[in-house]
């Protein structure tokens, strides 16, 4: 009797562990445009796009911590309108001008188009953000909690196809 208690009460807390395990809430990078939303599972990734003056590339590097997203550096190909003017320079992919930031931000709107090829890239791949969505869509991108189950069961942006696998190979090239 008091084996039958004890299994049963042993599954019991087996089970409330696992139903705790996956619906605590993580923090992950939500990114909506349209009618769509996503996660992502990477909490850095790059923003990068040809700045619509200049015709030149951008990078900026950010990273999710504590509910806010964090500005770390931003690399350009020139400077011009639109420049950051304050940051300690940094060193830089050849052909880029790197600067540090310290900018917490809440979340961000980003307005994509094939004119400026947005993209947003993680450990994970490359997005073509510009490819998949009308010009001059906005894109939303912010920090959000969510259960590992409904990010396991496909609210994130890798089972969409959204990503590729072209990052990782020029990764290893370089």
């Amino acid at each position: 009797m008091t084996s039958k208690f004890n299994a049963r009460r042993a599954l019991l807390v087996l089970t409330l562990c696992v139903l705790g395990y996956l619906l605590w809430p993580q923090e992950r990078v939500k990114i909506s445009f349209e009618d769509s939303f996503c996660y992502l599972e990477d909490t850095t990734f790059i923003l990068h796009w040809r700045h619509s003056v200049e015709l030149q590339d951008w990078q900026e590097y950010y990273q999710l911590s504590s509910g806010n997203l964090f500005l770390s550096a931003s690399y350009m190909q020139t400077f011009g309108a639109g420049t950051p003017s304050s940051g300690n320079v940094i060193e830089a992919p050849e052909g880029y001008v790197g600067l540090a930031s310290e900018v917490v931000l809440p979340s961000l709107r980003w307005i994509v188009s094939r004119n400026m090829q947005g993209k947003l890239i993680t450990s994970n791949g490359t997005w073509t953000i510009y490819n998949q969505v009308p010009d001059y869509t906005e894109i939303t991108i912010q920090p959000s909690r969510v259960a590992r189950i409904i990010f396991w069961l496909g609210n994130n942006c890798y089972d969409y196809g959204y990503f590729s696998d072209d990052y990782h190979e020029q990764s290893e090239n370089s």
